[in-house]
């Protein structure tokens, strides 16, 4: 594997933390992990390709009927 890249991830340097971060994060999840305050000095905010998920509800809509148990 010498000379491939096997983490496939997006990422990309920041400017305002130092480090590498992770693109396939939200914005929010990415200020968390590397302790940003503000979300719209990030350089990177138009980056970021991850979905926000709100707990108890589907990212991605209903995926059909739900099924009955069998006894």
């Amino acid at each position: 594997m010498k000379g491939e890249n096997v983490f496939d991830s997006p990422f990309e340097y920041c400017t305002r933390c130092g480090e590498y971060v992770l693109l396939d994060q939200t914005n929010a999840q990415c200020a968390r992990e590397h302790r940003c305050r503000d979300l719209a000095a990030c350089p990177l905010r138009t980056l970021f390709t991850g979905i926000p998920f709100v707990e108890g509800k589907p990212a991605m809509g209903n995926r059909g009927p739900k099924r009955s148990a069998k006894a």
